[in-house]
């Protein structure tokens, strides 16, 4: 990611092993392969490439006075531009000729490759991507750009920045060293910097900012991770050493070899101890610029300590020398390769190696023949040639990836494809009204989301998670047929259950505020509508962890444990509300994988053979013991039922994704807007009978 080697006048080996380092941990992290916290590598990168800018910088400003920004900006254009523009023309080309016109990655891949042409990726997916670590983020195979556009962002202000506090450092003391200004202005936009980033990861957001969206969590950790601002603070600590440094200062060696191990510690415990679900960046981000940054002070001086010693050796700086390309391409194959062969074992690792393949072609073939000129050539470009050089790199893949999520948004002008699009590109109202947030109902920065009917005799409250979601057109139908207003209350993968152990803390916090909220409602709710994607959890890789304990023997009692654990969190939660409120307990869909993806797995193939549909004997395996244990649930807590699957399901025992024919299907997940709608009546139905509940 971080750019290469500068002049090799200045090549520091250490540094170079250093991005090696650096890019192994975000490919180790990718790969899926125990380093939880591989993505601070990315951390490291920024603070190598304050370190080395600044440097360069400074040479030139004891050099000349000046800094040359025309120079500067030609020099960053021909080493990152290029490069950035074969990889994403690439990857448009691959993902439309091997990925589904259907599923919406194939034009999100198109949005992503123009936002990171104009230098702003990490815009575009804090504003459509969601977070960071979601799988829905992951799948773009563009989703590693975010950060190249943080440093890009760097270097259009930086240079301008230094040379402007440089030249009023000498004006005001002609004759003695900017150093001491430099480090100290450098000092107080970090820590201002730092201290945003602190406050957004841990939200600390005064409500009176004013901004409706800084009120949700999950929106102000995702700005802090996203922001160039909040990251600023990475790119200036590594500034600040190079001002330290600069001239030859350096620690002794003794000082320099505890510094070299400190860093290798520091590294090493945030590689294997910071994982996803920490907030990050935050304070945690301290430890990976710290370990860093004592790197970068060990290989400051010649005779380098151990750890240092080894980042100078030849396979770390000729792969520190690839950093860059392997960054760019190893997550695009990664993540088409998982897409393609979903089944082969180990697919992520034999990517992330296969990558290497691209990327040391990339750089011999493109790098090193712009950046790095031959030594019989003076200039790599000249001025007029690196301006046209970048206005291509810029707009030609901008305009492909405009071109391909246009055509990706018309169904590639194919009625065929149109069609299925229309059915399922339309969002859900608790998408669309900002119904779906991690904040519990009842915390006043949650959005009411009610939508009243005239004469209204009170409020069925819609609740759960993207389940929930996708009925929140029929319930709103229903609620005003029935005579009652509507509130909507979701968070995506979370099920609003009364747990011992959550899937997450954001989940917790939800789960628990909303059902307090709940048995506090003055007056009570006329019916809660709990809905989950039971079917989901319980069948992918959360099912473990909603045991309170350890799953169960090697005998096939897991998945009863876990559906008695699913169960008894029901009943709770069904307890804790009925008092008050009568309950309708909704059964999740059948889920279909691949949907609608399978209907046109590439655009130029045909449906794959049961496509949206499950055979009597899967139904039997994955739904038939959830929807007995639920129903069960309800009819002794004296709660109402409706399974979803009776509109989906036949009487021989399978499940379809279509309706007489039609599909009603949003994603393999979720109905689409009009399917849902299929549930208007029964849903009216059931908020009927709660009137003459006892």
């Amino acid at each position: 990611m971080a750019a290469g080697g500068e002049e090799t006048r200045h090549h520091r080996r250490d540094i170079q092993g250093l991005r090696a380092v650096a890019v192994t941990l975000v490919v180790l992290y990718h790969c899926g392969l125990p380093v939880p916290g591989g993505f601070v590598g990315v951390d490291v990168f920024f603070v190598v490439s304050g370190h080395v800018i600044c440097a360069m910088l400074l040479r030139e400003l004891a050099a000349t006075g000046r800094i040359r920004l025309r120079t500067f900006y030609a020099r960053r254009a021909r080493r990152l531009l290029p490069a950035l523009a074969v990889v994403s023309a690439a990857t448009i080309a691959a993902t439309t000729l091997l990925f589904s016109p259907l599923d919406g990655s194939m034009s999100a891949v198109g949005y992503a490759s123009a936002a990171a042409s104009l230098l702003c990726a990490n815009g575009y997916f804090f504003r459509f991507a969601g977070s960071y670590f979601q799988p829905h983020a992951e799948s773009n195979p563009l989703l590693h750009l975010w950060t190249l556009s943080i440093e890009e962002q760097f270097y259009l202000l930086f240079p301008a920045a230094l040379g402007a506090v440089w030249l009023i450092a000498r004006r005001r003391r002609p004759q003695r060293p900017a150093t001491a200004v430099l480090i100290t202005a450098l000092a107080l936009a970090g820590v201002a910097s730092l201290g945003l980033a602190v406050c957004l990861t841990y939200g600390w957001v005064p409500r009176a900012v004013g901004v409706p969206a800084l009120t949700d969590p999950e929106v102000v950790r995702r700005l802090a991770f996203y922001a160039p601002v909040t990251r600023a603070w990475e790119f200036l600590a590594g500034a600040a050493v190079a001002v330290a440094t600069a001239g030859g200062r350096a620690p002794r060696r003794a000082v320099r070899t505890l510094l070299a191990w400190t860093g290798t510690v520091l590294l090493a415990a945030a590689a294997f101890g910071i994982d996803a679900d920490d907030p990050f960046p935050g304070l945690l981000a301290a430890v990976p610029v710290a370990a860093a940054l004592c790197l970068l002070v060990a290989g400051s001086a010649p005779g380098p300590a151990a750890p240092t010693a080894w980042l100078s050796a030849r396979p770390a700086v000729a792969l520190g020398d690839l950093s860059y390309s392997w960054y760019l391409w190893h997550w695009p194959v990664i993540v088409i390769a998982g897409t393609c062969l979903p089944d082969l074992p180990g697919v992520r690792p034999l990517a992330a190696l296969a990558s290497l393949v691209p990327a040391v072609l990339a750089y011999r073939l493109v790098e090193l023949p712009i950046h790095r000129p031959d030594r019989r050539r003076k200039s790599p470009l000249t001025a007029a040639a690196t301006v046209r050089l970048a206005v291509v790199c810029l707009l030609l893949p901008a305009a492909a990836g405009l071109g391909v999520a246009v055509a990706t948004r018309h169904g590639w002008f194919r009625p065929d494809i149109a069609a299925v699009r229309a059915i399922t590109a339309p969002a859900h109202i608790d998408l669309t009204a900002g119904c779906a947030q991690q904040l519990p109902l009842g915390d006043p920065a949650r959005r009411p989301c009610t939508w009243p009917t005239p004469g209204s005799r009170g409020t069925a409250l819609l609740i759960g998670d993207s389940n929930a979601g996708h009925l929140a057109e029929p319930a709103i139908a229903a609620g005003r047929a029935a005579g009652l207003d509507v509130q909507i209350a979701t968070m995506g993968g979370c099920p609003l259950l009364s747990q011992v152990r959550y899937l997450s803390e954001p989940c917790r916090r939800f789960a628990e505020g909303s059902l307090r909220a709940i048995a506090e409602h003055d007056p009570p709710y006329g019916a809660v509508i709990v809905s989950n994607a039971s079917y989901g959890y319980l069948n992918g890789s959360a099912a473990p962890l909603l045991l309170p304990d350890a799953p169960g023997d090697a005998h096939g009692s897991a998945r009863q444990r876990e559906i008695a654990a699913w169960s008894t969190d029901l009943a709770r939660t069904v307890a804790t509300i009925a008092p008050r409120s009568p309950v309708i307990v909704i059964g999740a869909v059948p889920q279909h994988r691949d949907l609608p993806g399978c209907l046109r797995p590439r655009l130029l193939s045909t449906p794959s053979p049961d496509c949206g549909h499950l055979r009597p004997d899967e139904v039997r395996r994955l739904r038939d013991d959830i929807v007995a244990a639920e129903r069960a649930v309800a009819a002794s807590a004296g709660a109402q039922y409706l399974d979803l699957g009776e509109r989906l399901c036949t009487a021989g025992g399978g499940c379809s994704a279509f309706v007489d024919g039609a599909l009603v299907y949003r994603d393999g997940a979720h109905l689409s807007v009009s399917g849902a709608m299929l549930y208007q009546q029964p849903l009216r139905d059931a908020l009927t009978r709660t009137r003459s509940s006892p």
